[in-house]
């Protein structure tokens, strides 16, 4: 994937400031701060800040770091308007705009998604997958869909979810006959086992079993790690192992949910 580069008077920016994080029944983007109506930049780590309105910006590209490791990578985040289902599968148009980072865009479709993570210590044995979140706009459009509003532990996110997924879909290709044709098929198929298959999917995710082995190699190489590696050494290891988890998990949430109906969606789309 290319990135593109910030779109704010033709000036690169840096988000070297942490957001600040939103309590309450929020949703998941408002307490990760992408929904903040204002951002903090530098145009470089010695400058001295410029406030930005949310509304003025509309991509920006943020200075991240993969755990355990210092060295940073750029990361694209755009503005990105939601049309969801609530509980009455009623289309929700209040959803606030937020920025959501780019994983993959090509003439029809752009795909947005982030991984949440929650750790109780600084060590990464502590930590747990809590979203993985996925957004899907085409580019034609100025509304995205998010199809699973889910969050891990949390069974409400779970009320109505295969209706919600297929709704989503029906909506993101409501001017596609072929691809509505075929995401009905699909529904008539496979409605009935979604959900207890969706469950099954999150708990391999959440209990780090994505493979029959995977849990038992994953805490082979870091058993092997502990015993070869001194302090600092081992925890940029397990960083770099609880990153290749974190991205093993996303890869495998979105190939069984997601791959083939964007598939279908790009080969049947004008």
């Amino acid at each position: 994937m290319e990135h593109q580069k910030l779109d704010f008077d033709d000036k690169k920016v840096v988000n070297s400031q942490p957001q600040l994080i939103a309590e309450g029944f929020s949703s998941v983007e408002t307490k990760l701060g992408l929904t903040n109506k204002f951002y903090y930049f530098k145009t470089s780590e010695k400058a001295e800040e410029e406030k930005i309105l949310f509304s003025d910006l509309k991509r920006i590209e943020r200075k991240e770091y993969l755990p355990g490791s210092k060295e940073s990578h750029w990361v694209v985040y755009e503005k990105l308007k939601l049309i969801i289902f609530d509980n009455h599968l009623e289309k929700d148009l209040e959803v606030p705009e937020f920025f959501a980072p780019v994983r993959f865009t090509n003439g029809k479709i752009n795909v947005f998604s982030f991984i949440e993570s929650t750790c109780k210590s600084k060590n990464y044995s502590s930590c747990n997958i809590s979203g993985l979140h996925f957004y899907f706009k085409p580019t034609d459009k100025n509304e995205g869909i998010k199809p699973t509003n889910f969050t891990f532990g949390n069974f409400f996110t779970i009320s109505k979810l295969t209706e919600k997924y297929y709704l989503s879909f029906k909506l993101l290709g409501e001017d596609c006959p072929a691809f509505q044709k075929f995401v009905e098929q699909h529904e008539s198929q496979n409605k009935a086992n979604f959900q207890p298959d969706f469950v099954k999917l999150v708990k391999k995710i959440y209990y780090k079993e994505l493979t029959e082995t995977y849990k038992d190699d994953y805490k082979d190489q870091l058993k092997t790690a502990k015993k070869e590696l001194k302090d600092d050494a081992y925890d940029q290891f397990e960083g770099e192992l609880y990153q290749k988890y974190l991205n093993d998990s996303s890869e495998l949430f979105y190939n069984e949910l997601f791959d083939e109906m964007i598939v279908n969606y790009i080969n049947s789309c004008e």
